[in-house]
């Protein structure tokens, strides 16, 4: 396992062999994919965890998205959805997500977490299914609380479509039930707006 320190080093020291190693990956990742969309699955995961400020826009355009997109459509082919674990900064990457073939943005945790409020991921990634991770740090509130910022975070759309509530990341031992029981609280309580729901089609959010 690399730092993040040493992987900065070895990108500007050693970068063809990092290259060359990325292919090898990606490479079993498109064996993987295949292997998905021949098994009874609706959908996957590919990667994640990407940190902006060290892999920055272009990297990212040049190194990422084409993996992203390859390997979205050989799962489209067979139906099936594609998408990343981006639970970090997305504001800078924001442009280039939108233009990938992901189908949705798994743990997108929204402000004050991270740099992104849910409205702007919403204006940005119109075409995608948004799988939120509830910011780690309003498990801290009180349950009441939790339950109103509930209901202030869903505030801020105007379209429910292609929107899941979830928890991808650690919530402190002591706050488990209380905290996701204020949640659906929230969940419950909140005056919707009268809508249709449906499935999502690969590359297209209901």
């Amino acid at each position: 396992m690399m730092s993040m320190q040493d992987f900065c080093y070895e990108w500007i020291d050693h970068r063809d062999e990092i290259l060359a190693i990325a292919a090898i990956i990606r490479e079993k990742r498109l064996q993987i994919a295949r292997l998905i969309a021949d098994s009874p699955v609706s959908h996957a995961n590919y990667g994640g965890n990407v940190v902006p400020e060290i892999i920055g826009k272009d990297t990212f355009d040049q190194y990422y998205l084409p993996c992203y997109d390859e390997a979205a459509e050989i799962l489209h082919r067979k139906g099936k959805l594609l998408g990343s674990h981006f639970d970090a900064n997305c504001r800078l990457l924001a442009p280039s997500i939108a233009a990938s073939g992901l189908d949705y943005i798994e743990a997108f945790t929204p402000a004050p977490d991270t740099d992104l409020t849910l409205a702007e991921a919403r204006a940005a990634w119109k075409n995608k299914v948004l799988w939120l991770n509830f910011p780690s740090s309003w498990h801290l509130y009180p349950d009441q609380e939790v339950t109103r910022k509930t209901c202030q975070l869903l505030a801020k759309l105007e379209d429910f479509h292609g929107l899941i509530m979830g928890i991808t990341e650690d919530i402190p031992q002591e706050r488990h039930l209380d905290s996701c029981r204020a949640i659906m609280s929230g969940l419950e309580q909140f005056p919707y707006p009268p809508e249709s729901a449906g499935r999502t089609e690969p590359g297209h959010a209901p």
